[in-house]
């Protein structure tokens, strides 16, 4: 999006803890905000939700996990959304506990709330804020539409980011698909023929 001074401006979207458990998703998401295609959001309250879970399941510690946070709050200083809790207690949402995704949303300034839950965030709800709730993979297929080099661009950088794994074009697609991306996954392959 370009502004009315021609500056180019990211739309600020936030994002809800279950995009931040899938490893490769999750680096994914913060290329995005690198590469200033979106200016993510997320809040002390998302990272100790995604945080806990994935310690919950025995496959990373907690310390692994708190540097993999510091390095996304590293990688993108504006992200931490504070100040949206007086928020709250106004809200109405189909499971109450995420009323503090759309307080932050709502304090961010947000349009989107990325989210695996569409069914918590029902549009009713988020319309007077002027926020919608939006599917990763849908979304992903948007912006992969409106700038196919761009995302192309994105999703190289993110793989390359694993120096560790250092996974294929194909095999990052495949975690991709995997992590619930099948019709951006879909995309990717046709453009890598």
């Amino acid at each position: 999006m370009v502004s009315e001074e021609g500056l180019l401006i990211s739309p600020i979207v936030l994002y809800d803890a279950n995009l931040l458990y899938p490893f490769h998703l999750r680096n994914l998401l913060i290329q995005l905000g690198v590469h200033y295609v979106v200016s993510p959001r997320w809040t002390a309250a998302i990272h100790d939700e995604w945080i806990r879970n994935l310690v919950a399941t025995g496959r990373q510690t907690r310390e692994r996990l708190l540097r993999t946070r510091d390095l996304m709050q590293l990688a993108l200083p504006d992200a931490d959304v504070r100040g949206y809790e007086h928020r709250i207690n106004s809200l109405t949402l189909p499971d109450r506990d995420d009323r503090h995704i759309l307080a932050a949303a709502i304090e961010a300034g947000a349009g989107t709330i990325l989210t695996f839950n569409l069914k918590h965030f029902p549009e009713n709800s988020l319309k007077p804020y002027g926020v919608v709730a939006r599917h990763p993979d849908d979304f992903l297929c948007e912006l992969y539409v409106a700038d196919e080099e761009l995302i192309n661009a994105v999703v190289d950088a993110a793989r390359r980011n694993l120096s560790k794994s250092e996974p294929s074009e194909t095999e990052f697609v495949d975690a991709l698909e995997r992590q619930k991306l099948v019709k951006f996954a879909a995309l990717l392959r046709r453009a890598r023929r």
